[in-house]
């Protein structure tokens, strides 16, 4: 079985939220058991100015889109996690969306036929519920191949350890379910 790069970024638009940071330990949880398989990179949004998306826009791709690009075309796969904004996802992920689901700089659109992993917890007792599927339909029509998991905890005070590494429950969660596609992805 070949090694698969699997980027691992958070939809999130709050930068230490507990999605973001349990993207962050994902990938470390990855890294830690299975770096035999899968080579963790992440990516911070946060990270990048991206401007507004629009047709206008697209026939000029910034330095930070352009880079932001490099990094998503050479993931075989992403898990992804997102907040849910009123029944949402984030505005700065779907802006986002906009630059790597186009053809802007003839590498076409990032997303088709990609394995997206889409985890999230359910924050106030609802958040993933709700804002998961938007998540996942639009995921769908970018023409990604998309497998969700909500994880079961009750509340995100459950989701990460004092220690900042994800719970047991959630590492369990993680390896029979997003880790589990991520492995049988074909090389």
């Amino acid at each position: 079985m070949s090694k698969k790069t699997v980027l691992f970024v958070s939809g999130s638009s709050q930068v230490g939220s507990s999605i973001w940071r349990m993207v962050g330990a994902a990938a470390a949880l990855a890294e830690r058991e299975m770096s035999d398989t899968i080579t963790a990179v992440t990516l911070n949004l946060a990270d990048y100015e991206i401007p507004a998306f629009t047709e206008d826009t697209a026939a000029s791709v910034p330095d930070s889109v352009a880079a932001v690009r490099a990094i998503v075309a050479g993931a075989d796969a992403i898990f992804m996690s997102s907040d849910e904004y009123t029944g949402a996802f984030s505005s700065v992920f779907r802006n986002a969306a906009g630059w790597l689901g186009q053809d802007v700089d003839g590498a076409g659109n990032l997303f088709q036929s990609k394995l997206i992993t889409l985890c999230g917890a359910p924050t106030g007792g609802v958040g993933a519920l709700r804002g998961h599927p938007a998540l996942h339909q639009f995921l769908l029509e970018l023409g990604a191949n998309v497998y969700s998991q909500k994880f079961e905890l009750g509340s995100t005070a459950k989701l990460l350890g004092p220690d900042g590494n994800l719970s047991p429950t959630v590492e369990r969660q993680l390896r029979e379910g997003a880790f589990a596609k991520l492995t049988e992805m074909p090389a």
